[in-house]
């Protein structure tokens, strides 16, 4: 009987191994999750795939860098605005531009996973003012983890992450374009940064200079997750 429990055991461990590996490697969520449209035209032939909207149910969205075979480029504004459901988020190396509100109040988001292989850009609103709205992530209240990788070089505008009361831990890349995107993201204790003191883009962001006083640790040539 022990011997057939143990077989049990380890079994449901490999099943579960399995699963998490197989997320791991990029089993992304089906085509019919999201509604989304292409730049072809009559008298152009398609070239790309940008998401609009996300109608799935499933709280672990993995998006697909390929749908009907072509590359997802852009994820549009407001395509997951107000999203209560959705708990994980990883967008891939296709996806070049993110525009405005596109996960704005996602109530329910606890980590994301930018992993932007080429140049890109996250776009929030070109102003320090707090009350903009035009910010990527904003008031995603239950958002704790931002793991954003870049192969090339990535702008990321002012507010993007504004208001996200819980974010307490973000790792940067090396080449990265940014200033005031965490503004009023109280709890931010840990930055993993990819470059050196030198590459370091917020050195006269005075929000930066206080959350430094308040105890925000920057960690230098990280290389973690």
């Amino acid at each position: 009987m022990k011997i057939k429990q143990y077989r049990l055991i380890i079994m449901a461990l490999l099943t579960i191994l399995f699963t998490f590996s197989s997320y791991a490697e990029g089993k992304y969520n089906p085509a019919s999750d999201f509604k989304y449209i292409t730049d072809g035209s009559e008298y152009e032939a398609a070239s790309c795939v940008m998401i609009t909207e996300y109608i799935g149910n499933s709280s672990i969205v993995n998006i697909p860098e390929i749908i009907e075979n072509l590359p997802v480029t852009r994820i549009c504004e407001d395509a997951f605005k107000g999203n209560n459901f959705i708990k994980i988020v990883t967008i891939p190396s296709s996806v070049k531009i993110i525009e405005n509100r596109a996960f704005q109040n996602c109530k329910s988001l606890k980590e994301v996973y930018l992993l932007l292989a080429s140049t890109a850009s996250i776009e929030g609103r070109y102003s320090r003012d707090p009350l903009s709205d035009g910010t990527v992530f904003s008031s995603c209240s239950a958002l704790e983890k931002v793991v954003i990788e870049a192969g090339v070089a990535l702008s990321i505008d002012y507010n993007t992450f504004h208001d996200c009361s819980n974010l307490t831990t973000v790792t940067l890349p090396r080449n990265i374009n940014a200033s005031w995107c965490f503004t009023g993201c109280t709890k931010l204790k840990t930055i993993n940064f990819r470059g050196d003191k030198k590459d370091w883009p917020f050195t006269d962001n005075d929000d930066f200079k206080l959350a430094v006083k308040n105890g925000l640790v920057v960690n230098y040539n990280y290389i973690g997750e």
